[in-house]
């Protein structure tokens, strides 16, 4: 997330969400009665006896709502804001009417509380001073494809396999230039590269080693931070996938939130193995912990809204760990651990000592 400006004592912030973990923060910040400002596009139509009733222009147009409604769609990345209209840039457009504002990632957008908490200044401070991790690039590659990902957070995003247009035996292929290939493979990484991110790059026979050579020899941009990882056999879409799991990979990332929350669930497993009741598993008996400040560490899915969980009782549910100390991480089927996590019906926790649960949740 970038933050413009932060002015705690007023309850001031401008900001430009940069992936659907910002969006969840900004879900978190914004309540009914606050103020949140944006672009928008709005239907005018003109007035005259000669003018058709239903012609109008679709405009641009700043505008400032007193927040109603808010709701996140994690699936389409979009945060919708409904409320009353109260000042807009163009005369046209009516105050006291409502209006809705999506708040989508890489849009910037102005919030006006009527006080910032500590946990809120917190959320957005970490992004401030640059605490959110840069992530990091995967290369899955051999001599005929190169599979590409790139993890933020706990997110994981597959881009288009690149082919390298060999086909045949292997030893027809072996006198062939590589360079144009590998030239195509990191012009594609380099689109959502970025400095500080990592590049693991893997995959079966040395080609692996001749793409970081390559990428040093010419000098790009990835040569940076490129480093090759031994174990994985497999390339193309599932290598990456494959790599999640290898512990080469694991060892590499384990200070990353997808590193630590991968860590979290295997920790879970097993105090699960061997009665270790030090555990909740399940919404009520999740949130009947946190409240008792028991939640060492959390994991929410998306699957928890499938199960008729409200958007503002997860809120709080986040809210509660985070204000007690707790670490929470959100996550979706994006990795094997979301749907792991889904399964165990969309929220598991880590606690600091067992607690005795009323419903029957919290054991299965």
């Amino acid at each position: 997330m970038i933050i413009h400006r932060l002015v705690p004592k007023a309850g001031l912030v401008v900001l430009t969400p940069e992936d659907a973990e910002d969006l969840w923060v900004i879900r978190r910040i914004v309540s009914a009665g606050d103020l949140v400002s944006g672009e928008t596009k709005r239907v005018v139509k003109e007035v005259g006896d000669y003018v058709r009733p239903d012609k109008g222009e679709r405009i641009s147009v700043s505008i400032t709502l007193r927040v109603e409604q808010i709701s996140l769609d994690s699936a389409l990345e979009r945060l919708r804001v409904l409320g009353e209209i109260v000042s807009t840039s163009n005369e046209m457009v009516s105050k006291g009417v409502s209006h809705s504002l999506a708040i989508t990632p890489m849009k910037k957008i102005g919030l006006k509380k009527e006080h910032l908490g500590q946990l809120e200044i917190s959320l957005l401070k970490k992004d401030k001073e640059g605490e959110k991790e840069a992530g990091f690039v995967m290369v899955a590659i051999d001599r005929r494809e190169a599979g590409l990902g790139l993890v933020k957070g706990v997110h994981l995003q597959i881009f288009p396999t690149v082919h390298s247009g060999f086909s045949g035996k292997f030893y027809r292929e072996a006198a062939k230039p590589l360079e144009p290939y590998f030239k195509k493979v990191a012009e594609t990484a380099e689109s959502f590269f970025q400095p500080g991110r990592a590049v693991y790059v893997f995959g079966p026979g040395t080609t692996r080693n001749e793409f970081v050579n390559y990428l040093s020899k010419s000098g790009r941009p990835l040569a940076a931070t490129a480093q090759v990882i031994e174990g994985i056999d497999s390339t193309g879409d599932d290598g990456i996938y494959v790599a999640l799991h290898s512990k080469n990979l694991r060892e590499k990332i384990s200070e990353s939130r997808l590193g630590k929350a991968a860590e979290m669930l295997e920790e879970m497993l097993r105090r699960v193995a061997v009665g270790d009741e030090r555990l909740a598993i399940g919404f009520k008996d999740v949130m009947a912990a946190a409240e008792a400040g028991a939640v060492e560490s959390l994991l929410v899915s998306d699957r928890i809204f499938e199960l008729g969980v409200e958007e503002e009782d997860v809120i709080r549910l986040l809210n509660t760990v985070e204000g007690r100390r707790g670490t929470a991480f959100l996550i979706d089927p994006s990795t094997d651990l979301g749907v792991q996590v889904s399964k165990l019906g969309g929220v598991v926790a880590l606690l600091r000592y067992a607690v005795q649960f009323t419903s029957s949740e919290g054991r299965r």
